[in-house]
């Protein structure tokens, strides 16, 4: 395999950033075949009773029928037939990883160019690519990829790539979950790479994942810094919470675009990925579930989070609270969301939908909407919100042009709904009684 000049580098800082957050580390570094494959026994053997398993590869990566592949230093690919003799599957690490713990995140620099896959490509046995091909994560799993499926990643002319650089920086900032992490780091590759690369990353996390050394999170270990294990505290659910759905698979997103000119709105497809989560309204308020919808848009660079959660505040004569975060990278072509018109909920893509309320902005990223409070009302809004399949939200971008997000709930996501509206209910009886 060719070298290149910086993999070592960054899993020698990546080693050291999290021995220093307190985790216990294993690592490996210019290794071939079988010692790789010694290293994954031992992470392995690690993962059991962990609460988080952390996977972090640098180095040459490819895919081949839509299947990912490490390269270990050495290893000689002339033809598909060589594969399982020269390379480590990447499904062995994931199903490994779901199996056997409770949450997951795997770190992939691992796009980067690679001359064989070119030789690859030429032989009649195999279907090689670019980058990565990407791969649905399993529950309780995050797996971040430096750049977009078949892409190819920066190595960098510094010390680092531009995505284990951006990782370096803002991985254990104290008290910033794992997705807002993420999406720091997306926006420093992107800018590093004048938008050439963007990170990307597949989620289906059930809950807030802190890493660093604030208020607890890290628990730290005697053993010595060998493993690249991380023993991570999430926040706890009260015991008398029911149990949370688990993230469903991801549903439809359509974001339809004004054209100018008058012609028809173009249609850009993502996908959302629903999942319930619980959080602290204040303080040491009892956490409550809220719905969240994790979107993302790759074709425009857009992603954004929305929540769904019971209004506590007592101050705000509102049931519930609707909010947006939107997270638009530098090549999104609006230059940002200057508002929300309305969200509307409807039986099926192509209805019209019924309105909620009008939402108000409270900063260019962050967008919120309150359902009213009047009895009423209540009953209309979660009715919808429960029953309809699918959710419109007409927003207007910074550069005046108008849009149209929609977003599938599939099955599962209508269960999950019916299920915490549910709690909301009948918290809010408990607490009027």
């Amino acid at each position: 395999m060719p070298g290149l000049s910086n993999p070592v580098n960054d899993a020698t800082d990546v080693s050291e950033k999290l021995t220093s957050l307190g985790f216990v580390v294993i690592s490996g570094f210019d290794l071939d075949r079988r010692e790789m494959e010694g290293k994954i026994r031992e992470f392995f053997a690690q993962i059991p009773g962990s609460a988080v398993a952390l996977f972090y590869y640098a180095g040459h990566g490819l895919q081949v029928a839509g299947q990912n592949y490490m390269a270990p230093v050495g290893a000689s690919l002339r033809s598909h037939d060589y594969l399982p003799f020269e390379t480590i599957p990447l499904d062995l690490i994931l199903s490994t990883m779901e199996r056997e713990g409770k949450s997951n995140l795997v770190f992939l620099d691992a796009c980067r160019d690679n001359p064989v896959v070119n030789v690859m490509s030429a032989t009649r046995s195999a279907s090689a690519g670019r980058g990565l091909a990407r791969v649905e994560s399993g529950v309780g799993m995050m797996i971040s990829y430096s750049t977009s499926p078949g892409q190819v990643a920066s190595d960098g002319v510094g010390r680092n790539s531009p995505y284990t650089e951006a990782l370096l920086k803002h991985l254990g900032e104290p008290g910033v979950d794992i997705a807002l992490t993420m999406r720091k780091v997306r926006r420093d590759v992107l800018m590093a790479t004048n938008d050439k690369q963007l990170p990307w990353e597949v989620a289906s996390l059930t809950g807030d994942l802190v890493l660093g050394l604030k208020d607890g999170f890290v628990v730290p270990s005697d053993e010595k810094a060998t493993a690249k294990i991380h023993r991570v505290k999430t926040s706890t659910i009260p015991a008398d919470m029911p149990p949370s759905p688990a993230p469903v698979e991801a549903q439809s997103v359509f974001l339809y675009e004004e054209k100018y000119g008058g012609s028809a709105p173009a249609a850009v497809r993502g996908n959302v990925v629903w999942s319930v989560q619980e959080e602290s309204s204040e303080g040491d308020a009892k956490p409550e579930p809220i719905i969240q919808a994790q979107i993302e848009v790759p074709e425009r660079g857009l992603t954004a989070v929305m929540k769904i959660r019971r209004n506590t505040d007592p101050s705000l004569p509102a049931s519930h609270i609707l909010e947006f975060i939107f997270s638009p990278s530098a090549q999104f072509p609006g230059g940002g969301i200057a508002n929300i018109v309305r969200v509307s909920m409807k039986q099926s893509e192509q209805e019209r939908g019924d309105p909620l309320v009008i939402p108000a902005k409270i900063t260019d990223e962050f967008h919120m909407l309150a359902l009213n409070g009047f009895t009423d009302a209540v009953t209309e809004n979660t009715t919808l919100l429960r029953d309809r399949r699918w959710i419109d939200i007409p927003m207007t971008y910074q550069n005046r042009r108008r849009s149209l997000l929609t977003l599938e709930k599939g099955a599962a996501a209508m269960d999950m709904f019916s299920r915490v509206i549910e709690n909301w209910h009948s918290t809010l009886t408990a607490e009027g009684d």
